[in-house]
């Protein structure tokens, strides 16, 4: 399960468990998508594979909702994509400017 947390009206922190399966090859990476109702399709957030299990998401828009999923990667391929994190809007929290 992908998790956000830390979450303001630009950024927000992404983070997930390795796969249970590594398909019989240890994981070296991995690549995280964003989905928005702006484009309406999952896009590539990552251009080079992550070697870490978090991500710090940066440039959304305060107002707008978004949903990251991820791809593991080995020798072997990519994985399918992950289950997707819950939907949240960019934006601060309460009591922040």
């Amino acid at each position: 399960m992908v998790e956000v947390s830390n979450i303001t009206k630009s950024t927000a922190t992404i983070s997930w468990q390795p796969p249970a399966n590594d398909g019989g090859a240890p994981v070296t990476g991995y690549h995280v998508e964003r989905y928005t109702s702006l484009s309406d399709r999952w896009v590539r957030q990552t251009r080079e594979p992550l070697p870490e299990t978090t991500y710090e998401a940066d440039n959304l828009m305060e107002g707008t909702d978004y949903r990251y999923r991820v791809v593991a990667i080995n020798k072997r391929g990519e994985s399918k994509p992950s289950d997707e994190s819950d939907s949240f809007v960019a934006k601060n929290p309460y009591g922040k400017g």
